[in-house]
């Protein structure tokens, strides 16, 4: 079983990226924060199968398995934040954030990790905490 902090990955983007699209209308992700986050902190995600969905921190120790259908290990996910949000297949990879408030007609939000997956035995969903995502890939947020 392969352990890790993180389930991110790394893509090089071009100079010039537009953030605007990640958060609901037009929102933008104006900050990260490597914080963790209390528990029944509001957090929100912007997801390609849901859309928008919030929910509230449950945890922020949890771990759980995922196969890799590519080489057929197992990797176990530790350290990971856990919510009540709503996701669904296709929604790995989204941005978990805080809504921050309405600045100049513009929704900002802080960026606190991204979303892995869920349990299939309850309601709760994984996500990796920005914090460990910057400390093992080396890379930082794209804010505006």
């Amino acid at each position: 079983i392969y352990q890790t902090d993180a389930d991110a990955a790394f893509i090089k983007a071009n100079n010039g990226i537009d953030t605007t699209h990640i958060a609901k209308n037009g929102g933008s992700i104006w900050n990260a924060s490597t914080y963790q986050l209390p528990i029944n902190t509001e957090v929100c995600k912007y997801g390609c199968a849901t859309q928008f969905t919030s929910g509230h921190i449950i945890g922020n120790a949890g771990q759980y398995y995922a196969k890799d259908y590519l080489t057929g290990k197992t990797h176990q996910f530790v350290s990971q934040g856990v919510a009540d949000y709503g996701s669904a297949s296709g929604d790995s990879g989204s941005p978990i954030m805080i809504y921050e408030g309405n600045y100049g007609g513009q929704s900002k939000y802080t960026l606190y990790g991204i979303h892995s997956g869920s349990s299939n035995s309850n309601d709760k969903r994984f996500f990796s905490f920005y914090r460990n995502i910057k400390n093992r890939l080396g890379v930082v947020c794209i804010t505006e």
